[in-house]
């Protein structure tokens, strides 16, 4: 019934919310120009998506002073004083935080670095300074990444206040004298958009090497990209805008679809305190417009379906209530909590299907793709109302596609099925990405005895585990008056220089009939930068319906109209997207190599998907 298959790495990264898509379109070649006539200006709208640990604007506090001999409290242990638990020798303080995802993806090397340098005579700390995080997680911090030396509790946050300790990530590197001599990032290959398989600097061993040799580090401070912290102190009572009378409702709004039990978001916003110990990263994420996570340039095109930006009114009012210190307000005016999410949003299914075993996941490192092959066994057509994917350990989790497995993809080795399957996509599972459920006039169309090809990316999470993705359908009760359709504007003619920081790169796709656009879906790896879609018109008009300034591989979003845009037979979807191949992008694997298309995150690929319906209704 079902068939496994888990080659070496490959990626096909294009991702689809919507439904199979037919050939990929007009192939057009790619181009080389740095700039673009009808979207060359800077936008005003920017979001900043990727930050990698840099020099510039690091903070430099309390560098070259010695930490006091503070008395502390460790894990399993009675209060004892720094200087005791260091004796006289170089140590490191490493921020921890149990659910910070770049905190946790830097636990296992942590751990290793913990255990080298040791052997170097050199003392490691950890403190937490984490609400939620309780003396048994911490234990389970230490004991699961193998953080050899002292864990300390730092509720009150008395360290991290002293140092003026930036983000869950910083590590901070004393000499023996207790002087501290290097503040920052423990090394560049994790940040914010930021996932590199391998280090281009490694900042705690270089500072590390210097103390040894009795120098200063060549690198005294960087910014360590992290869950950031707010040290301020907490206010007492009201406000004029508290937690439970306005924010409370704005988060259950506009970020609870993820950041609750049972969802795919790293740590939870239902409570007052979850809130007060994230307050550090939502004032930033609220100020930068990082979160809830949504790309489109609200200037061009829309409005558009499961839009969760805040409202301007809203971004005011949770950031002033962060400028007042948190207030509480009135507990007894608290919401009802959701219910934790372990059902299926589409209500109950009519039949689910899963891959055939559990996959087992790796802790760390880049993780090979997976893929399943899975029967449907349908004896008949069937039309789908409602599709929704779900998996097991839903923070892990990059994306799954599913693809319709045929044609010319049966029978083939799954190291050459990627290209293939760049033509059948049938639906994706991704953080912020709301389940299908068509309106009554349009279904999914699924052939009978058609067999489903899984491709499942998962990313690392600091810890192994064990995961059972499945697929879940409601049928609907007749054909409908639409098929969705999925088409495509790519092209696989990419050549970017080594270097280039604003290539350009065009395609094209004509509509073969008259009907109405519903959606897009734009697709690039780590060096994309920005991405348009424009309609041409038969008339010759020309009208942008879809803009992002601000591309992030990490976040695979589909845009989904609310009203359909009428579009004539002969209308081409042009899309344009610039790749940023320099240094300066932190997500880059290598700015001198020279990117061609392909299937590796390390390669590009341009792909501009759009779901639409022929005002004929039929399937093709």
């Amino acid at each position: 019934m079902s068939q496994r298959i888990v080659p070496a790495v490959l990626l096909v990264s294009g991702i689809l919310l919507f439904g199979a898509c037919g050939p990929a379109g007009d192939q057009s070649p790619g181009e080389g120009n740095s700039e673009s006539a009808d979207a060359s200006s800077e936008p005003a709208y920017r979001i900043p998506v990727r930050i990698g640990p840099v020099e510039e604007g690091a903070e430099t506090h309390f560098l070259g002073e010695v930490l006091p001999d503070l008395r502390v409290v460790v894990l399993g242990g009675a209060p004892t004083n720094i200087s005791g638990l260091t004796k006289g020798r170089p140590f490191v303080i490493a921020v921890r935080d149990l659910k910070c995802p770049i905190s946790k993806k830097y636990g296992p090397l942590l751990g290793r670095k913990s255990v080298k340098w040791r052997r170097d005579g050199v003392s490691f700390l950890y403190i937490n300074t984490t609400l939620a995080d309780d003396v048994e997680a911490m234990n389970r911090d230490r004991e699961l990444f193998g953080l050899a030396g002292h864990y300390i509790p730092d509720k009150d946050m008395k360290i991290a206040r002293l140092l003026k300790a930036t983000s869950t990530t910083e590590v901070f590197v004393f000499d023996k004298d207790r002087r501290l001599v290097y503040r920052g990032a423990l090394d560049d290959r994790y940040g914010f958009g930021v996932d590199l398989n391998a280090a281009h600097r490694n900042f705690l061993d270089e500072a590390l090497t210097a103390v040894l040799r009795g120098e200063k580090p060549a690198t005294r401070a960087t910014t360590a990209p992290g869950c950031f912290l707010d040290l301020s102190e907490p206010a007492v009572g009201d406000g004029d805008i508290t937690f439970h009378e306005q924010i409370e409702p704005i988060v259950r709004r506009r970020c609870q679809r993820c950041h609750r039990p049972g969802e795919n978001a790293p740590f939870d916003l239902v409570t007052y305190d979850d809130l007060l110990s994230r307050r550090g990263m939502i004032r930033y994420t609220v100020k930068n417009r990082v979160m809830p996570p949504w790309f489109a340039d609200p200037h061009v095109g829309g409005p558009w379906l499961d839009d969760l930006r805040l409202t301007d009114d809203e971004r005011k009012t949770m950031l002033a209530w962060l400028d007042q210190g948190c207030p509480e307000g009135d507990p007894a005016r608290a919401l009802e909590p959701l219910e934790e999410s372990d059902g299926w949003s589409i209500g109950k299914p009519d039949v689910v299907l899963e891959v055939p075993e559990e996959i087992e996941v790796q802790a760390e490192g880049l993780i090979p793709y997976v893929y399943e092959v899975v029967a449907t066994d349908f004896p008949e057509d069937k039309w789908l109302k409602s599709i929704e994917i779900k998996n097991d350990v839903p923070e892990a989790l990059h994306h799954i596609l599913v693809f319709e497995y045929k044609g010319a993809m049966v029978g083939r080795n799954p190291n050459s099925l990627g290209g293939l399957a760049l033509e059948t996509y049938f639906a994706i599972k991704s953080p912020g990405v709301e389940p299908i459920q068509y309106p009554d006039d349009r279904a999914k169309f699924l052939p009978k005895g058609m067999k489903l090809f899984f491709q499942i990316h998962y990313q690392a999470i600091g810890r192994p585990f064990k995961d059972r993705p499945k697929i879940a359908f409601k049928f609907a009760k007749k054909p409908p008056r639409y098929a969705v359709l999925c088409d495509a504007a790519s092209t696989r003619q990419i050549i970017i220089p080594p270097g280039a920081p604003r290539h350009r790169v065009v395609a094209t796709s004509t509509i073969p009939a008259d009907g109405k656009i519903l959606g897009f879906n734009p697709h690039m790896h780590a060096r994309g930068k920005a991405f348009l879609y424009e309609l041409v018109y038969p008339d010759g008009r020309v009208v942008p319906a879809l803009r992002i300034n601000d591309w992030d591989f990490n976040w695979q979003q589909a845009y989904r109209l609310e009203k359909p845009i009428p579009v004539p037979r002969g209308t081409v979807v042009k899309v344009t997207a610039w790749f940023d191949n320099s240094a300066d992008n932190p997500a880059n694997p290598d700015p001198n190599a020279t990117v061609l298309f392909g299937l590796q995150t390390d390669d590009e690929m341009m792909i501009g998907y759009y779901e639409w319906v022929r005002d004929d209704g039929k399937k093709e």
